[in-house]
């Protein structure tokens, strides 16, 4: 039986979801790599010799394996985030977030951008800026007070850390 541990590094949720899905493909891997040998021992024949073989063909369709989720672009990403704070899935919000941003998600700031964000509409998203591992995204939000419409442009910037976006910082 084979078994592992994963140590607890802090990380987000999203992180040990994928640490795992990478373990699992290694565990299978291991697997078949041994029951492979095991099968061509018996036989008394080669790991070459077993795969170069005839197999039934209910053996020899395989189901691809599963391409990782390729990653966001940046403005996908802030477009992610200005619907999660519409929504009210502040938790959502607060995991695309690093940095500085990441510091200003406390309790209070979550109840300000409720009230803030409830009526909002995105109404135009644009990437500005992209320089290697950091880019400039700017959303121009809307939002009805019950006197007028409001617009608000917003410039988001985004560091890319371990293959994808986050939100390092807005300026209002």
């Amino acid at each position: 039986m084979l078994m592992w541990t994963q140590p607890n590094t802090g990380n987000s949720n999203r992180d040990s979801k994928k640490s795992t899905r990478r373990n699992l493909l290694a565990a299978a891997a291991v697997v078949s790599t041994t029951v492979l040998a095991g099968c061509s021992s018996a036989a008394g024949t080669s790991t070459d010799e077993a795969s170069t073989s005839e197999q039934p063909a209910d053996s020899a369709e395989k189901a691809p394996d599963p391409e990782p989720d390729p990653p966001a672009s940046p403005d996908a990403v802030v477009r992610k985030y200005l619907t999660a704070l519409t929504e009210g899935n502040f938790h959502e919000a607060e995991e695309l977030v690093i940095g500085i941003q990441a510091q200003r998600v406390s309790e209070s700031y979550v109840q300000e951008m409720a009230e803030r964000a409830t009526d909002a509409e995105i109404e135009e998203l644009h990437v500005e800026e992209v320089d290697g591992d950091m880019a400039t995204v700017v959303a121009t939000v809307s939002a009805d007070t019950g006197v007028m419409q409001k617009f608000q442009e917003t410039q988001f910037l985004l560091a890319r850390w371990e293959g994808e976006w986050f939100i390092e910082n807005a300026i209002y």
